[in-house]
């Protein structure tokens, strides 16, 4: 019986961080949305429609999609960060855009971690890592087709703060995709098989 009631607990405080998770990624992507609508800044306003779409879909599939408040954190944080407006700043000697690749892949290779199920350390590394890029290469074709159909400005779907142009940009998109997912995968590496709630 103690068994039982320590496992509800554990599970009521795991659900719980899952909408508080959700409640404060909505809270600060609405009021980005209103910030950006209230600028007539709609390329932005759009991107967040689309990251509260995504957050939605995910909370709704959490547990078919075999995921933990770890990877919905990481990807919330993805797609806010994503959101902030700071693709014009460099640190590091680096643009912002790169960073976001990088962390963009890291949750979606943490994502295809809890996805996948039961692989060998090898597999795992290799799957997360190729996940990661091919997501990360899909996002490339939107953005190309973006600015094919719309041109210049800012926001996911145009070409403008933080693109340096051509192959350069499409290139260190790619390497910061794919370290994102490597990093992602050593980190599933050295975890071993267990999977841990906050």
């Amino acid at each position: 019986m103690a068994e039982t009631a320590n496992a509800l607990r554990l599970n009521l405080k795991a659900a719980s961080i899952k909408e508080l998770i959700l409640f404060f990624s909505y809270f600060v992507l609405l009021a980005l949305w209103v910030k950006y609508l209230s600028g007539r800044q709609f390329a932005q306003a759009i991107d967040v429609s689309v990251a509260l779409v995504i957050i939605m879909l995910f909370y709704m599939n959490y547990n078919r999609l075999n995921q933990d408040n770890t990877s919905f954190f990481f990807l919330v944080s993805a797609l806010a960060l994503h959101n902030l407006g700071l693709y014009s700043t460099r640190l590091f000697g680096i643009n912002f855009d790169h960073y976001m690749h990088f962390a963009g892949s890291f949750a979606v290779a943490m994502v295809a971690d809890r996805l996948i199920g039961e692989k060998s350390r090898v597999k795992r590394l290799f799957l997360i890592t190729i996940i990661a890029l091919g997501v990360g290469s899909v996002s490339e074709i939107v953005e190309w087709t973006g600015f094919a159909l719309f041109g210049d400005g800012d926001g996911f779907f145009l070409y403008g703060m933080g693109d340096e142009g051509g192959y350069t940009n499409v290139n260190l998109d790619m390497i910061f995709n794919g370290m994102g997912g490597l990093a992602m995968g050593l980190v599933a590496w050295f975890r071993g098989k267990k999977l841990k709630q906050i």
